[in-house]
């Protein structure tokens, strides 16, 4: 029994020490923009709940002399926790903050061009906005690598994405929105790994790459006392160029999102 004691526990040591480390970032999918903007000087709205997005993996193991860094593959994520928020900086005006669990924050600023504002907006109302975000971000990391020619590997990459869209929108009764867009999403990166093998000796890789997604989404928000719930679906086509590698997917999400006005 000790021996197989024994055995069991040096297994698990090696099956964990020798696991695979991928390099990922995540591409959002839903949106939940409407057209209709605060409506004036520090009102806003905050907001939470899921959302589907693209898991990108840029290098597949850092624990590989060489790495590959010419086959990055997108995965389905349909559970993305959301937080968002807006403040009014002029009647037609917001500043957003948006803040997915598993992404870096974006930055946005929305201008409503027609219709009314959502302090005001009444059935009949026509709404028209543009929208623009950037999100310029650094991550880094490194993992230990036993009984691996790679004894260690740590990494940097520097993100910048950025991001646009035309939403329209019409209300069908008080609390009912309809609302759509068209958009397009960009994130260009480039990092360096190292990798330190089983000597002292070290070698570094470069890579970077270039995201492209656009598509289009359709949802509603239904509102109440100052509160709101988007219910969207989105469909887009995203594809990653990286040096000789490239991949590319197109899918539908939906989700969803509670939040309030004030």
């Amino acid at each position: 029994m000790a021996k197989i004691t024994k055995y069991l526990l040096v297994t698990g040591i090696i099956s964990l020490t020798t696991a695979c480390s991928t390099i990922t970032t995540t591409v959002p999918a839903n949106r939940f923009d409407t057209p209709e903007v605060s409506g004036g000087l520090l009102k806003g709205s905050f907001e939470f709940g899921l959302q589907g997005s693209h898991d990108l993996t840029i290098i597949q193991d850092t624990s590989i002399n060489p790495p590959n860094t010419a086959d990055p593959t997108f995965k389905r994520v349909n559970d993305d926790f959301y937080l968002g928020g807006a403040i009014g900086v002029i009647d037609r005006l917001d500043l957003q903050l948006k803040a997915p669990l598993s992404q870096r924050q974006m930055f946005q600023a929305k201008f409503q061009i027609a219709g009314d504002p959502v302090s005001v907006a009444k059935a009949g109302n026509t709404s028209l906005a543009v929208s623009a975000g950037i999100s310029p971000h650094t991550t880094s990391g490194s993992n230990t690598h036993l009984f691996q020619n790679v004894s260690n590997a740590s990494y940097n990459i520097d993100f910048l994405a950025y991001d646009a869209a035309v939403i329209g929108g019409y209300r069908l009764t008080n609390t009912v929105l309809i609302y759509a867009s068209a958009f397009a999403y960009f994130n260009n990166y480039d990092g360096k790994l190292t990798q330190t093998l089983g000597g002292a000796s070290t070698q570094e890789y470069t890579f970077d790459g270039k995201v492209k997604q656009r598509g289009g989404n359709l949802g509603v928000m239904l509102s109440a006392n100052e509160m709101f719930l988007k219910l969207e679906g989105v469909y887009s086509s995203v594809i990653v160029n990286q040096l000789s590698g490239s991949d590319s997917t197109k899918r539908t999400y939906f989700g969803l999102s509670i939040g309030g006005n004030w």
